[in-house]
């Protein structure tokens, strides 16, 4: 028998803003997942009363992936949304405002196939992402290219560093990494007497797509700094990679969430990698 769920969180925020994150399909996906090693890859909202809404939510891995959808009963803009879900769940959110802060409530109809408890952490776990997401200095960018290569051609471009190297002097001229390409490993890319990063290898599918967390900084003397006010902001930047096979071209998508203090570097860098990555591919052909 079903019961009533509730969780709640304080966004440190204005309450317009985060009504609009919270409402708006091109910010649901940057945030609408319970664990790290889940993202939301497209949302499809019409937000009146009696509109549709369905999120796709997918593992980084593709392991395990679901469309969640529902129909919105109504809405009091900027107070609270009511709607109803696929299974006929009700789900009602509610906005209340404080001088500096809003406090977000959501009440929901519980599901037969999972524990209470767990139900209860996955939502809580979901409006903690929404409130990193509205709180962060972090941004995030995609940058694509199509490259005349095989998947596999490419792939062994990313992961075996004689080839790695060819295409990546937009990051730093004598980048090298050391570690394992490997699901659960972690990577260092340093440049040598200057330090570098340490990732974690979060999901990875062969030929396919990898997910990777930043974990540490690595200082000039090769040691592993978490904590400093400069490493800080570097920490938990996150790249994923995906080949896209079509007729033979393979897109290859860079997706990444970093502080806005290295977006500029990043974007940049990454736009022109890309280039280089698909000039040296195609000249392997």
């Amino acid at each position: 028998m079903s019961q009533f769920i509730t969780v709640s969180i304080e966004i440190n925020e204005r309450l317009d803003l985060v009504w609009e994150k919270f409402t708006r399909a091109d910010h649901i996906v940057n945030w609408y997942f319970a664990s790290p090693s889940w993202h939301a890859p497209s949302a499809n909202v019409d937000f009146v009363d009696g509109g549709m809404f369905s999120i796709r939510m997918e593992a980084w891995d593709k392991s395990f992936g679901f469309d969640y959808k529902g129909k919105f009963q109504r809405i009091t803009p900027m107070k609270s949304i009511q709607y109803i879900l696929e299974d006929q769940r009700e789900v009602l959110t509610s906005f209340t405002e404080y001088e500096s802060a809003v406090k977000i409530t959501q009440t929901f109809e519980s599901e037969d196939a999972n524990d209470l408890e767990l139900q209860k952490q996955g939502w809580q776990a979901t409006l903690e992402s929404f409130k990193r997401y509205v709180e962060t200095d972090f941004l995030i960018f995609e940058s694509h290219i199509d490259i005349h290569a095989s998947q596999e051609v490419i792939w062994d471009s990313i992961t075996q560093l004689e080839k790695y190297q060819m295409w990546t002097k937009a990051f730093s001229e004598n980048a090298i990494f050391h570690g394992q390409w490997r699901q659960g490993e972690t990577l260092d890319f340093i440049t040598p007497n200057r330090g570098g990063t340490r990732v974690l290898v979060d999901a990875l599918i062969p030929n396919n797509s990898i997910h990777l967390v930043h974990t540490a900084v690595i200082t000039p003397d090769n040691q592993s700094d978490s904590t400093s006010p400069s490493a800080k902001p570097w920490v938990n930047t996150i790249e994923n990679y995906e080949l896209i096979n079509k007729d033979n071209i393979v897109t290859f998508v860079a997706h990444i969430e970093c502080h806005r203090s290295f977006y500029d570097f990043m974007k940049s860098s990454w736009d022109k990698a890309l280039v280089d990555l698909k000039s040296y591919n195609e000249s392997q052909v």
